[in-house]
């Protein structure tokens, strides 16, 4: 029945003024009647035809009654605040230009704290047991309010006496430059210890992660396992990538994963 309804307005706001001569035949149609029935009374024909105006109740105002049951009155409405509000731009420009440029900086600002809202709390993270994951911070006690990674002493003395962790690892983030197979490039490097893999539950798709005796310091041949992406794009997913040799910051490492 809803549906009807809506599909009858819809009809009628296309249909445009074919509708709008309708509604003046009928409401004539109405008014004629009256009038017939007015004179049945014996009123005179002016008589007749005023009371039959006063009794329809106006023909403009029934004519807007009807539109705005038959027809969709919200969008006529919209439609005319959007053509005033249009003409008022067009009048002021500079103006339009302020206004469009503050809605368009809010709404990039809003997405943008709902995109990182969304990353960081909303989202979880694509780890095994993420909400077992911990991130421990040290800081000075010159300045406790500036937190910043531990040493890798504190980590060695965390890894022997703190209770209660399943497993600990670290890791730092640099940029440094791959050269192996085409131009060199800038990537996004990570120097981990061989427990990280584990921590995250993360697997290698080719070869293997690192081993604990390879976690050592120095050395001219050291180990590396790609991200997909490197993988993909500097070596097109090769499945013979494992074994070849890269240098990165000047020193050959081994791909052994990826």
């Amino acid at each position: 029945m809803i549906l009807r309804r809506w599909l009858a307005r819809a009809r009628t706001r296309l249909r445009g003024a074919a509708a709008e001569r309708e509604l003046d035949d009928e409401l004539g149609a109405h008014l004629e009647m009256a009038v017939e029935e007015n004179l049945a009374r014996g009123m005179s024909e002016r008589e007749a035809r005023r009371v039959a105006r006063v009794d329809l109740g106006g023909v403009t105002t029934v004519k807007e009654a009807r539109r705005q049951a038959d027809s969709l009155y919200w969008l006529d409405t919209l439609l005319q605040d959007l053509r005033a509000a249009l003409r008022r731009w067009t009048g002021r420009p500079q103006f339009a230009l302020l206004v469009t440029a503050t809605l368009g900086l809010s709404l990039g600002l809003a997405t943008v704290a709902f995109s990182l809202f969304d990353a960081i709390l909303l989202r979880p993270l694509p780890y095994v047991d993420s909400d077992r994951l911990v991130r421990v911070f040290a800081f000075s006690r010159d300045a406790p309010q500036s937190l910043h990674g531990a040493s890798l002493p504190d980590f060695e003395d965390w890894q022997r006496q703190v209770q209660g962790l399943s497993q600990i690892a670290a890791w730092v983030s640099f940029p440094t430059h791959l050269a192996g197979r085409g131009p060199a490039r800038m990537v996004r490097t990570t120097f981990a210890t061989p427990q990280l893999f584990e921590t995250l539950g993360v697997r290698p798709i080719l070869g293997r992660t690192f081993r604990d005796d390879e976690n050592v310091h120095g050395g001219d041949l050291r180990k590396v396992v790609l991200g997909y992406g490197l993988w993909q794009d500097a070596f097109g997913g090769s499945s013979d990538v494992i074994g070849r040799q890269v240098q990165m910051r000047g020193r050959p490492h081994e791909v052994i994963g990826a």
